[in-house]
């Protein structure tokens, strides 16, 4: 198992992003290639998460900080659930 870091594109914005997104989407055909499980993680929120869920082959995505960030005025329950349809589009 895996796990693809996706915080150079979550940091960045405009074609860089798009570029980042590419390299993203290598990594995780590279490993799928060699039989890897793939996770990916690190800088995903509520706005550049769908990118990165839609990607075909991730097993499993690092989210925590964003919910738990967002459930302090939110709570808990309506961070999460926001945060999988997000994920589930």
């Amino acid at each position: 198992m895996v796990e693809i870091h996706t915080g150079f594109f979550a940091d960045s914005r405009g074609k860089k992003q798009m570029n980042e997104l590419m390299k993203v989407k290598d990594a995780i055909s590279a490993a799928l290639d060699i039989g890897l499980m793939v996770n990916a993680g690190h800088g995903l929120n509520y706005t550049n998460v769908k990118k990165i869920a839609a990607i075909e082959g991730i097993r499993g995505l690092y989210i925590g900080h964003s919910i738990v960030a967002r459930s302090v005025y939110d709570g808990m329950e309506k961070a999460v659930k926001d945060m999988k349809r997000l994920i589930e589009k």
